[in-house]
C-alpha cells in the first residue's frame, strides 16, 4: 500500500532535481564563465540546508584556506563568505530565540568598533569606498571589505561557546583547513578536465628564468605550518618531545623540513619564533631538556653550515637569513625582495605626516590612476615602489594602519592589541586544565602574529582576520574569559565557650575478676 504524500514529495523531488541536472550538464558542456558561475549559483542553493546546519564549521573550515568564491564581484575570499553567512545565521537565531545569547567580550569589542568607526569616517571623508560596480569613480573598496570582514569574524567565533565534545573536531577544522592551499602545488600536473579546481584555489605565478626554482612550492608554507600548530595546540611542545610520542615529533619536524624546502624565510622565522615561545610558555627551559635541546641544535648547524651551498636552491633562499655560505643565486634573490621592501619604505615613510591626522583611506581615484600612469611617475624610482603609497601595498605592518587611517587608526589597533594579549594571558592563566595546551598555543601564536606584523611584514586588512581569530576561537573554547579564581572568605575566629568536662585518665573498672 503506497503512502500518498510520500509519492507527492517524489514526485516533486524528482520535477526538481531531472531539470536542473539536465541544465548543469548543458552547462558543464558550454563551460563559460557565465554558465560556471550559474552552476555556482545553483550549486549554493542547493547547499542552503546545509550552510544553515553547518555554517559555524563552514566557518573554521574556511578561516585558513585562502580559497576563493570566483564568480562573486572581486574574487571574495572564502572565508568571507563564511564569516558572513556564519554571522548572518548565529544573529537570526538571536532574534528567533532569546535564549541564544552571544559571549559578551567588552574588551575586545570597544576597540574593534572604534577601529570600524574610523574606517568608515575616513572612507567617507576620503572618497568614498571605491565600488566601482555600484557606479562610483574610486577603486579599492576590497580593502575596506577584507577589513569590516574581518572584524566581524570576531563576532562570528564568539557567537557560540564549543563544547568540550567538540573541541578536538574544530580545533582541526580551524587549522587542518589550511592544508587546503596546498592544491596550489598540483598545478599543471592535473588533466585538464580537474583545471576548475584552481577557480577556487588560485596557483602562485611562478616566474621564468629560475624564478620558479624558488616559488614552485611556496604554497606548502602556510599547510605545513597549519599541520604542525594543530599538533601543537593539542599536544603541546612537551607532549611532541616526550619520547614515547615518536609519530608527533616526526610530523612536526616534517612540517619544519617542507617550511625550509619552499624557500619562505617569512615561513622559517614564524616556526622559530612559535618554538622557542613555546619551550618558553611550557616551563621547559627549567627542565632537563634544555641542554639537550641547546646541544641538538649546535649540532645541526654544525651539520648543515659547511654544507649549504649544496642543498636545494629553495631551501638555500630560505637559511640566507643566517650567516652562512649559500648559492649567490639565492643570496640574491633574498637580498632582492629585502632591498625592494625597505625602498618601498623609504618611499612612503616621509609622506606619514601627510596622513597623520587624516588618513588616506584605501580608495584609489581616477587622479591616482592617471597620475600612475604618468611618464614621469617612475623618474629616480621604480614604478612598484612609488606606487605602494597609491595601492597601499606597503609590506609593513606599521604603515597599513598610519597611512590609510592615520593616528586614530593607531590607537584603536594598538587597544586592541593590548586587549587581546590581556584576553589571551587570562585564558592562558586561569583557564581550565583541559584546555591549557591551547591556551598556551594561542597566546604564544598571538605573540607571533603581532612580532611578525611590527617587525617583519604584514598588512591591515589581510592580517586583521589572524588577529581576531585568533582571539575569537580562544573566546569560544573557553566560554569568554577567564578569571581569577575568587578568594575564600575568612572564617571568622571562634569564641571561647564553656570549658567542657575533663576527660578521665583512669582505667575503667572490670567488670568480673581476673582469672586465677
Amino acid at each position: 500500500m503506497t503512502n500518498p504524500r510520500t509519492d507527492l514529495k517524489s514526485l516533486v523531488v524528482y520535477a526538481i532535481t531531472i531539470p536542473l541536472a539536465l541544465l548543469i550538464g548543458y552547462l558543464l558542456a558550454n563551460q563559460s564563465l557565465q554558465d560556471i558561475t550559474l552552476i555556482g549559483v545553483v550549486l549554493l542553493l542547493l547547499c542552503a540546508p546545509l550552510a544553515i546546519h553547518f555554517h559555524y564549521p563552514l566557518m573554521l573550515v574556511a578561516w585558513n584556506m585562502g580559497a576563493v568564491v570566483f564568480f562573486l564581484p572581486g574574487r571574495m575570499y572564502l572565508w568571507m563568505v563564511a564569516i558572513l553567512l556564519s554571522f548572518g545565521m548565529s544573529f537570526s537565531h538571536r532574534i528567533l530565540d532569546k535564549r541564544i545569547r552571544f559571549l559578551w567580550v567588552p574588551e575586545i569589542t570597544r576597540p574593534l568598533i572604534f577601529l570600524a568607526v574610523v574606517a568608515l569616517v575616513t572612507a567617507q571623508l576620503r572618497g568614498g569606498f571605491g565600488f566601482r560596480f555600484m557606479g562610483g569613480e574610486a577603486a579599492g573598496s576590497r580593502r575596506y571589505v577584507e577589513l569590516m570582514v574581518g572584524i566581524l569574524g570576531f563576532f562570528a567565533l564568539s557567537a557560540l561557546h564549543i563544547s568540550p565534545e567538540q573541541r578536538r573536531r574544530y580545533l582541526g577544522l580551524f587549522y587542518l583547513g589550511g592544508l587546503g592551499g596546498a592544491i596550489a602545488v598540483l598545478f599543471g600536473h592535473l588533466p585538464d578536465f580537474m583545471n576548475f579546481i584552481f577557480l577556487f584555489i588560485p596557483p602562485q605565478t611562478v616566474a621564468p628564468e629560475g624564478g620558479g626554482v624558488f616559488i614552485a612550492f611556496r604554497p606548502l608554507t602556510w599547510p605545513a605550518i597549519a599541520v604542525m600548530s594543530y599538533v601543537l595546540a593539542r599536544h603541546g611542545l612537551r607532549g611532541v618531545i616526550a619520547p614515547l610520542n615518536g609519530r608527533r615529533f616526526l610530523v612536526v619536524v616534517a612540517s619544519i623540513l617542507v617550511v625550509i624546502f619552499s624557500g619562505s624565510r617569512l615561513g622559517f622565522v614564524v616556526v622559530v619564533m612559535i618554538l622557542s615561545l613555546l619551550y618558553w610558555f611550557e616551563g621547559l627551559v627549567r627542565s632537563r631538556l634544555t641542554p639537550f635541546v641547546l646541544l641538538a641544535c649546535v649540532l645541526a648547524a654544525a651539520l648543515i653550515a659547511p654544507f649549504a651551498h649544496r642543498l636545494p636552491l629553495s631551501m638555500q633562499r630560505t637559511l640566507a637569513i643566517l650567516p652562512i655560505e649559500v648559492d649567490p643565486m639565492a643570496r640574491a634573490t633574498a637580498e632582492g625582495s629585502s632591498e625592494w621592501r625597505r625602498e618601498i619604505w623609504r618611499v612612503t615613510i616621509p609622506e606619514i605626516p601627510k596622513y597623520l591626522l587624516l588618513g588616506k583611506g584605501y580608495a584609489i581615484s581616477r587622479e591616482d590612476l592617471s597620475y600612475m600612469m604618468d611618464a614621469s611617475f617612475g623618474e629616480g624610482r621604480r614604478v612598484e615602489d612609488r606606487s605602494a603609497t597609491i595601492a597601499g601595498d606597503f609590506h609593513n605592518g606599521p604603515l597599513s594602519v598610519i597611512i590609510p587611517f592615520g593616528i586614530w587608526g593607531v590607537l584603536g589597533f594598538v587597544w586592541f592589541l593590548i586587549a587581546g594579549y590581556r584576553v589571551l594571558r587570562r585564558n592562558y592563566l586561569f583557564g581550565g586544565l583541559d584546555l591549557a595546551k591551547v591556551n598556551t598555543f594561542l597566546l604564544v601564536s598571538y605573540l607571533v602574529a603581532t612580532i611578525s606584523f611590527v617587525f617583519v611584514m604584514g598588512s591591515l586588512q589581510t592580517g586583521m582576520v589572524a588577529f581576531t581569530g585568533i582571539i575569537g576561537l580562544s573566546v569560544a573554547l573557553n566560554g569568554g574569559v577567564a578569571r581569577p579564581p575568587a578568594p575564600q572568605p575568612a572564617l571568622p575566629p571562634r569564641k571561647p565557650g564553656p570549658p567542657g568536662p575533663r576527660p578521665s585518665h583512669r582505667l575503667p573498672a572490670r567488670s568480673t575478676p581476673p582469672n586465677p
